[in-house]
Order: C-alpha cells, then structure tokens, then sequence
C-alpha cells in the first residue's frame, strides 16, 4: 500500500474541471524539513555540551545521548518529509481541494463562493529559492495549527510557480 496514494479525483465533483493539481515537496520543503530536525537536534546537542563533564560514566552518558540525537532528528526529518509529500492541492472549476497527512488523510474543499480573500507569504528561503506560500482566506473562517488560530483556511506551502497560482486563484474568486 503507497502511503502517498491520495486518490484525489475521487473527491473532485462530477462536472467539475480541474485547472492546477499541485503537489508538494519541491526542494524548498526538502530545505525546511532539514531545518526542522536539525532546530530540534541542535538544542539537543548543545544541552550535552553544556553538561560534559570528565568522568568516563558521564562522557558514555553524553555519548549515547548524542547517538539518540541523532537517531531523533533522522526521525524527525522523514517525517517531515512525508508530511510534505502527502500534500496535494487540486483547484478546479469550482473550488480548492487540499489533502494531507502522513498517516491519516485529511481532504478540505473550499468553493471558490466562500473564498474571501488571498495572501501571499514569502520568507528568506522562499526568496532564496524563487517560491511562495498562498493563504486562502472565507468569511469568518479560521484554522488551528499547533494550538494556534490561522486566519486562512487553506495554505498552499513553498509553490514553485506561486504567481501563477495566485493569480489563477484570484481570477477565479471574482
């Protein structure tokens, strides 16, 4: 069974006619996987660095400390990975789909009626590596990530071609 085998055309509606099918990771998200893990890593790290000391036990201690760090962040960074790569946005004649989890599948349609506004988000990596991220905003609509409210409903994570996206998006909403 392919983890990442997110039938999506299954949740397309009969009539509707898909303009974009975007899927995620490109190398950006590989960039901020790897960030990801090695942020959790580090701190890991300089935590045992900070507590050596020059007994053999505590350095055996630090040792296989350090050798759990680095099995975590190896952890950290394929499931980092597979989350970005369970990501798929599919915009159609009607609304946005978008569909993602590593291991529980999430599907959210938005129809274009309910779409209020659009955003575009870009930091440091995103203008490194020529890409952007697209928050897609309804009346009153709010999400929860990490215990914090979004204003957005839908983001689309480190698009390569993020104008065009934008654009497509906004063309559609009016």
């Amino acid at each position: 069974m392919n983890l990442f085998n997110t039938d999506w055309k299954n949740y397309v509606g009969k009539g509707e006619k898909v303009s974009l099918m975007k899927e995620i990771p490109n190398k950006i998200s590989l960039i901020f996987s790897l960030l990801h893990s090695l942020g959790l890593s580090a701190c890991v790290i300089l935590g045992y660095l900070f507590g050596l000391r020059k007994s053999n036990y505590e350095t055996i201690l630090i040792i296989i400390g350090l050798l759990l760090t680095i099995i975590i962040f190896i952890i950290c960074f394929i499931y980092q990975y597979l989350r970005f790569k369970s990501m798929k946005y599919v915009i159609t004649n009607k609304g946005i789909l978008e569909i993602k989890g590593v291991f529980v599948k999430s599907y959210k349609f938005v129809p274009f009626v309910k779409i209020t506004d659009t955003r575009l988000h870009r930091n440091i990596l995103d203008l490194i590596f020529g890409t952007g991220s697209i928050d897609v905003s309804t009346a009153g609509g709010t999400r929860m990530v990490n215990g914090n409210s979004q204003p957005y409903e839908i983001r689309f994570l480190h698009v390569n071609d993020f104008m065009k996206v934008h654009e497509l998006i906004k063309k559609s909403i009016k």
